[in-house]
């Protein structure tokens, strides 16, 4: 596709102003621009519904309680390994590295050294989903990084394309981090001319590891949009895809600021028990730029609360991704031909809601950040299109 200016994407985002509705709260880094909505969904599949959200993990709100630093107890054993495997070791020559300028380093977000509490638990690999939304948008899941996965969007494509799709959504949101960069490179192949250099990998003691593409691209049309889900636990190799996509491909990447360890890194079992996450390699551009360095901060920042946004991606593991996306039906508004008529629509609309029968549970989850990519693609669709001919008669409206 073609890329976005950042002028271009300023002008998209304020178009998107106009051209949505009802909205999710959202922001818009380039501009400052602030909207916010409430919506609610009518209550369908009330069993299902249930059934499915007693099985989400509940995930805890982002942190905002600072970095964990090292003791005094840690500090040698953390030496040793920045002094061994350090991506950065390179700049620690010469350096004494004291306890003072140790927990410097782990202030310093673009460095990548963090403590964990504990070790991560092993994530369950999830499997690629592929869908044409009800408005003409592809969403596409990739999952695990694996072969298999990658295939899906290769074999579907084809069928795609031929409903003229207004653009591709890329949900990175639910792959681990324990993803190989041979998996990213993989992905990236099908927005890259073939053969070409797309990262490396330079790591302090081995050969540098040059990835190319090696698939078939996708070949898409002029100006066709890619939008890209990030949120705070995107990281590693979907990190590394994300940022190449929005600098060598023009997407928009749209959700939360990353968590910016996008470099391959280890984890290093401290003696107290706690865990030293360790970058041991850099990842450079083609032009020698460092990718993912630090966190990717999205065109359009979309905050969903953590507890529905598991739940909403539960749904997507369940291949019922189009409800979480569903609009709310169009409430029935007074005006002043019902006013003549001696009608309220209003009333009437509230009345046959208190009779009629439904079942009772939680409503679906709603993807807020899916719902506001969807707005994105149709604005850019909009925008494509161009103005409206002055030669084409614009409707009046009719007296009652």
């Amino acid at each position: 596709m073609t890329a976005l200016s950042p002028t271009a994407k300023l002008l998209l985002v304020t178009a998107l102003s106009f051209v949505t509705g009802a909205g999710v709260a959202w922001v818009v880094t380039t501009v400052g621009m602030r909207e916010k909505r409430v919506a609610s969904a009518e209550r369908t599949g009330a069993a299902e519904v249930a059934e499915i959200l007693s099985s989400v993990p509940v995930s805890a709100p982002v942190p905002v309680v600072p970095r964990l630093m090292p003791e005094d107890s840690e500090i040698p054993e953390i030496t040793d390994a920045l002094r061994a495997s350090f991506a950065g070791a390179a700049d620690l020559v010469g350096v004494e590295l004291s306890a003072t300028a140790v927990r410097e380093l782990f202030e310093k977000p673009e460095t990548q050294v963090r403590l964990l509490a504990a070790p991560e638990p092993a994530v369950e690999e999830t499997k690629a989903q592929i869908k044409l939304l009800p408005r003409r948008v592809v969403y596409w899941r990739p999952g695990a990084l694996v072969p298999a996965n990658l295939d899906a969007l290769a074999v579907a494509w084809p069928g795609l394309v031929k409903d003229r799709p207004l653009g591709l959504v890329i949900d990175l949101r639910q792959v681990s981090a324990s993803a190989g960069y041979e998996g990213a490179a993989d992905l990236l192949s099908f927005f890259a001319s073939p053969e070409s250099t797309l990262f490396t990998i330079q790591e302090l003691k081995m050969a540098q590891r040059v990835f190319r593409a090696g698939r078939q691209p996708l070949e898409l049309p002029a100006g066709f949009p890619v939008v890209v889900l990030v949120h705070g636990r995107t990281l590693g190799a979907a990190e590394i895809a994300a940022q190449w996509l929005a600098t060598r491909r023009g997407a928009l990447v749209l959700g939360t600021p990353t968590a910016g360890q996008g470099w391959p890194f280890r984890d290093v079992a401290l003696k107290s028990g706690r865990v030293l996450r360790l970058p041991i390699a850099r990842v450079v551009s083609p032009a020698g730029q460092d990718l993912g360095k630090g966190p990717l901060e999205p065109d359009v920042i979309v905050v969903a609360d953590p507890v529905e946004e598991s739940a909403a991606l539960a749904f997507v593991s369940a291949g019922r991704v189009e409800e979480s996306v569903a609009e709310v039906p169009a409430r029935r508004q007074q005006n002043e031909a019902a006013l003549i008529r001696e009608e309220n629509p209003e009333l009437d609309e509230l009345i046959e809601s208190q009779n009629k029968p439904g079942p009772s549970g939680p409503p679906p989850p709603k993807d807020v950040a899916l719902q506001r990519a969807i707005d994105v693609i149709e604005a850019i669709s909009v925008m494509h299109a161009g103005p409206v001919s002055t030669s084409t008669p614009i409707p009046q409206p009719t007296k009652p």
